[in-house]
């Protein structure tokens, strides 16, 4: 023998007390999505600005290397004008 259930009714405060754990359950949901998409936005603006920083210094870095590369140049040329106005004086 076979029993098949068609209908149920429940009282209106056991369907009421379903009805705020579902809803207790969604706003928690939301909450936890809410909360996790601040952080990621919150995280993606800190790896921001750590490249930015981390670029930066190395455009300094790469200026000072190349105010140093300037300056060697520019005693190695006045060192070889040096040179060619001091043969220069053993010929005349």
């Amino acid at each position: 023998m076979r029993y098949e259930i068609r209908d149920i009714r429940m009282q209106a405060r056991v369907q009421e007390a379903m009805q705020m754990q579902v809803e207790a359950e969604r706003k928690k949901r939301a909450a936890i999505l809410e909360s996790e998409g601040i952080r990621a936005a919150e995280v993606n603006v800190a790896e921001g600005k750590k490249q930015a920083k981390i670029l930066q210094s190395e455009a300094e870095k790469q200026e000072l290397i190349n105010q140093a590369h300037g300056a060697a140049e520019a005693v190695i040329a006045a060192g070889k004008a040096r040179l060619e106005h001091f043969y220069a004086q053993l010929h005349l």
